[in-house]
């Protein structure tokens, strides 16, 4: 038995000799990290001396400080707001950490809003954009191509006058939005926009004020849509009732997940739906 050691470096590996037996063994050394050393040379230390030919050079060596690894586990963190760090993951906080912030535009609320329909905030996120494909925008890629509305058939087709200066539109957001805007009530886009997207004092009218925007937008845009691919027409009353129904489904499937902010939601709703 037998010991290969030598106090302060560690093995890297052996030699020696074989023949039936092992007749001679010996091993490789290196020195063991040190968990701390410190500097030298330069104005704070002590020269090195190198020979003749490196007279009055100063050198410094610097090494890490060696951390044994401690044995809690590992945490996974999520950065959060502020550079500070949570175990909770938030999409919010993810999404906001790989994008470019920028403030707020004028027209936030009167697109992105508590309990918004998906695709009718989406749909109205285009039209604010001005990225519907339009008739005036698809003259742009073809000339050729008949820009004429086909809701109305009078008018070149605009963003502006799908919503709401076409006579087929504007029947359809009259019925619908005229009891609820009141004094506000307007078929300008610009003007309806500005008007859904201010603050409103009571907060189920605004919903209603935004949503009801949102559903005519998309539903219009669809008819649209239909049309150009040679769907038969849908008359303007039946859009109203489609929004309609949409707007109390809507409204009921809110309560039933629990939120009572807009409980008087259907109770002004049916109060806004006589005479316009």
């Amino acid at each position: 038995m037998f010991t290969l050691a030598v106090k302060g470096k560690k093995i890297i590996g052996f030699h020696g000799s074989d023949n039936v037996h092992i007749d001679s063994l010996g091993a490789y050394f290196t020195s063991i990290t040190p968990t701390r050393l410190e500097v030298k040379g330069g104005m704070g230390g002590k020269k090195w001396e190198d020979g003749f030919d490196h007279e009055n050079v100063s050198k410094i060596l610097l090494t890490e400080k060696w951390d044994s690894r401690k044995t809690e586990q590992d945490l996974v963190l999520w950065k959060a707001k502020n550079g500070t760090y949570r175990a909770a993951f938030s999409t919010a906080d993810t999404w906001n950490n790989i994008r470019t912030p920028s403030d707020k535009v004028a027209w936030y609320n009167g697109v992105w809003f508590a309990q918004s329909t998906p695709k009718h905030a989406f749909c109205m996120w285009l039209a604010v954009h001005n990225r519907l494909s339009t008739g005036d925008r698809m003259l742009t890629w073809n000339r050729g191509l008949d820009a004429t509305c086909v809701l109305c058939k009078k008018e070149t087709e605009t963003r502006d006058h799908l919503f709401f200066a076409c006579e087929y539109a504007r029947d359809i957001w009259k019925a619908l939005a005229k009891n609820i805007y009141g004094t506000r009530y307007s078929t300008d886009w610009s003007h309806i926009l500005s008007r859904a997207s201010a603050p409103w004092n009571n907060r189920v009218e605004g919903y209603l004020a935004r949503s009801v925007l949102q559903a005519s937008v998309h539903t219009i845009w669809r008819e649209r849509n239909g049309r150009k691919h040679s769907n038969l027409p849908n008359p303007a009353n039946r859009l109203i009732k489609w929004i309609d129904a949409h707007i109390r489904n809507q409204l009921s499937a809110i309560r039933l997940e629990g939120d009572r902010r807009y409980d008087k939601g259907l109770q002004l709703w049916f109060s806004t739906r006589g005479t316009n």
